[in-house]
């Protein structure tokens, strides 16, 4: 019926509705056949772009997370070098007990020998890992200035750091030549707790 409704169309109006026709073919076509495929399209370049973005910021993350394994390795082995400094709390017992039969093996008498209290160097926090005490120890000793020196020599050779801070060397007035020294010799020790969070029993 359609049809033979156009049978009796003039020409331009023929061309016109054709025209028509054809425009909305054109829409229905992009509608159905090639909109679809253009969000497919969109939607893989955006996929495309987010993937190239994670990937640059796993590239800048992969790169800082090495740079911080790196400073935890470098702090690691200073905190490694600083352990075998410094006595643990058994070891440095054991060397504040010897001291004064260290010092008569030397051939020096023992005048005075005190050992002050141990104090507490790192502040104690909630968080605080690192436990640090130090232990002065004062001594006045009487001796001929070879033994001295050598029974110094003893305390300075030790595998863990001793310090003497202080030094004072005068003769007695004895006709023998013995002096009399007084030393104040401090040591550390130092133990570092492991974390026990989220760890299971």
């Amino acid at each position: 019926m359609f049809l033979e409704k156009i049978k009796y169309i003039d020409f331009s109006s023929k061309n016109i509705l054709l025209a028509v026709m054809t425009i909305i073919a054109m829409f229905g076509m992009y509608g159905w056949l090639i909109k679809p495929h253009t969000q497919y399209i969109k939607a893989a370049e955006n996929y495309e772009d987010a993937i190239n973005t994670l990937e640059e910021k796993r590239l800048v993350y992969g790169g800082e997370l090495k740079r911080d394994q790196k400073k935890l390795i470098a702090l690691t082995d200073r905190l490694n070098q600083s352990k075998s400094d410094y006595f643990d709390v058994a070891d440095a017992r054991v060397f504040l007990e010897s001291t004064q039969s260290k010092i008569q093996n030397f051939g020096c008498l023992v005048d005075t020998l005190k050992f002050l209290p141990a104090r507490q160097l790192v502040e104690q926090q909630k968080n605080s890992r690192i436990d640090m005490l130090e232990y002065k120890v004062e001594i006045s000793i009487l001796g001929q200035y070879p033994n001295i020196v050598n029974f110094i020599a003893e305390l300075q050779n030790q595998n863990k750091k001793v310090w003497i801070e202080e030094i004072n060397l005068h003769a007695t007035g004895r006709n023998n030549g013995a002096l009399m020294c007084d030393l104040a010799v401090t040591i550390y020790t130092m133990k570092v707790k492991e974390r026990t969070d989220n760890v299971e029993n």
